[in-house]
């Protein structure tokens, strides 16, 4: 397990610099600093917890309440993303099998519900202890101290949410440069939470304050998550290429056809192959296919697997 932050996340910073830095300048900073700058004084700053806020607003608030649904969903893809971000931090990109247990336990967030008025505040606080990450031995770095994956994560997707409420030109190049470097899960992650901010016509004003750092703030409309559900499903961000070999057992012009694996029952859309190699695909055949996979996941956690045929590689 990576004990710095991978090359990756430097990139995506170094991509990104023409956006806003992290401030000091925002209501509630000047006396988290002078808090902090006591609490420096007295002893170790980085023991204490970071602190992240999601706000709610726009048509989908009535005063200072929303659907318990819509919100329950929003905090579960937003966990989901942080998780998401983590892993793909941490090397796993895949979109197709299981994040690693303990990156789970390091991006697991603790909700703190609360309101203000015209808004629904979810106030998040990594439930991992940072000491366990600062410092796992008991023992301080002198340099490149570690940083807790849950503020790694925090940031990361608080830049992706960045870039894609930047009205430029270069907003979209740089949200796929990043999304295909961190790989289909998030990309998959991310368009699920950007749906369901956009359907439940939410505004969302995020923030994360890491002890010592600035605080790291973005702003995305309802109308800009759905612009971003679109880019990421547009640009098949959330799909990967792969190859499968089988037998095939069903052959449809209009239905999707049963390819048996050594590891299963597939079922692959033929849609995109031209006529003529459906016509030449004969039941009982030994086939190759290059295939597009995009996974879903769903509201309980479950995922599924949409496949589509891209070529016939070869058959027998």
């Amino acid at each position: 397990m990576a004990s710095s932050e991978p090359g990756a996340l430097n990139r995506l910073l170094a991509r990104a610099r023409s956006l806003p830095e992290p401030t000091w300048v925002g209501p509630g900073d000047l006396s988290r600093m002078s808090f902090e700058a006591i609490v420096t004084r007295r002893g170790e700053i980085r023991d204490r917890a970071s602190h992240g806020r999601v706000r709610l607003t726009g048509p989908g608030v009535r005063e200072h309440a929303a659907d318990l649904d819509e919100v329950g969903l929003v905090a579960t893809l937003w966990q989901r993303c942080i998780t998401a971000v983590g892993a793909a931090l941490e090397g796993t990109r895949s979109a197709s099998g299981r994040i690693p247990e303990i990156v789970r336990i390091r991006t697991q967030l603790s909700l703190q519900a609360g309101f203000a008025p015209g808004s629904v505040l979810l106030d998040v606080v990594p439930k991992n202890p940072p000491m366990e990450e600062v410092a796992p031995e008991g023992e301080r770095r002198m340099f490149d101290e570690p940083r807790p994956l849950a503020d790694r994560a925090s940031d990361t997707l608080l830049q992706l949410l960045s870039v894609a409420a930047a009205d430029d030109f270069q907003a979209g190049e740089r949200l796929r440069t990043e999304l295909a470097e961190l790989g289909p899960r998030v990309a998959s992650s991310l368009r699920n939470l950007a749906d369901v901010l956009h359907k439940a016509h939410f505004d969302v004003e995020a923030s994360w304050e890491e002890p010592g750092a600035a605080t790291h703030r973005t702003r995305v409309t309802a109308g800009q998550s759905g612009w971003l559900t679109d880019f990421v499903r547009g640009q098949d961000l959330d799909a990967y290429e792969t190859e499968i070999a089988g037998t095939v057992r069903t052959v449809s012009d209009m239905a999707k056809w049963a390819i048996e694996t050594p590891e299963g029952m597939e079922h692959v859309s033929a849609a995109q192959l031209p006529p003529k190699e459906v016509r030449s695909t004969l039941v009982g055949q030994a086939i190759t296919l290059a295939v597009q996979v995009r996974v879903t996941e769903r509201p309980d956690g479950s995922t599924w697997r949409n496949l589509t045929a891209l070529r016939v590689l070869s058959r027998e």
